[in-house]
């Protein structure tokens, strides 16, 4: 007699086939909502880009706006393992680098998180003002953005390498400012920089903005 499968167990070709059936998922959700924006994107229209039910989608992920959500996740993480970016090895590398080393760093990072999410922050812009749910999305990011910020603030100034002149929180202001995705934008969209030279002046400008000069 052949026995039944253990209660709760689920097989590892499974797991990997639904894996790969949300990523198609988030990659049709991308797509359209890049082409056709937020209001034109539908969980009808993503459903026939993935090939799925739309019912299957709302089993998934919920609502557009979560979907939304978890596209714009993964496009900040870089990939869909669980882990924050806050918690990830290269961050934690950054902050304990010192100085412009850190802020070189974090240039770095912010340029390759918005290469990849530029596109869908204007989405998120060009919605909020229709879209509740999308509103609070787009709030919720800022935060988060301002808290990454802030902590890459009070890491330099652990290793007093802080303007004297500059609180904490004028610091963060300064650099949630200058790493801002509309000025990203501005200078790579509209005036056709290379992600390069912008990670150059983002370096640049942070370091001559929050950094004491080198005696």
């Amino acid at each position: 007699m052949v026995k039944g499968a253990r209660r709760g167990y689920v097989a590892p070709q499974r797991v990997r086939a639904r894996l790969a059936t949300r990523r198609q998922i988030r990659q049709a959700a991308m797509s359209l909502f890049l082409e056709r924006g937020y209001g034109g994107t539908t969980m009808d229209l993503v459903a026939a880009n993935a090939q799925v039910s739309a019912r299957y989608i709302h089993m998934t992920f919920g609502g557009k706006a979560d979907l939304f959500s978890e596209v714009i996740q993964i496009a900040i993480a870089g990939d869909d393992e669980p882990l924050p970016l806050g918690k990830r090895p290269h961050w934690m590398a950054m902050l304990d680098a010192g100085g412009a080393e850190t802020l070189a760093a974090f240039a770095a990072t912010s340029t390759a998180v918005l290469q990849r999410t530029a596109g869908l922050l204007a989405v998120a812009d060009a919605a909020a003002a229709a879209d509740e749910d999308l509103a609070v999305l787009r709030d919720r990011g800022r935060r988060r953005r301002l808290v990454d910020c802030a902590e890459v603030v009070a890491a330099l100034d652990r290793q007093q390498a802080l303007k004297s002149e500059l609180g904490i929180t004028e610091a963060a202001d300064v650099l949630y400012t200058l790493s801002a995705p509309a000025t990203y934008q501005l200078f790579v969209d509209e005036r056709s920089w290379s992600p390069d030279r912008y990670q150059q002046w983002l370096t640049d400008s942070t370091v001559s903005a929050l950094l004491r000069p080198i005696a």
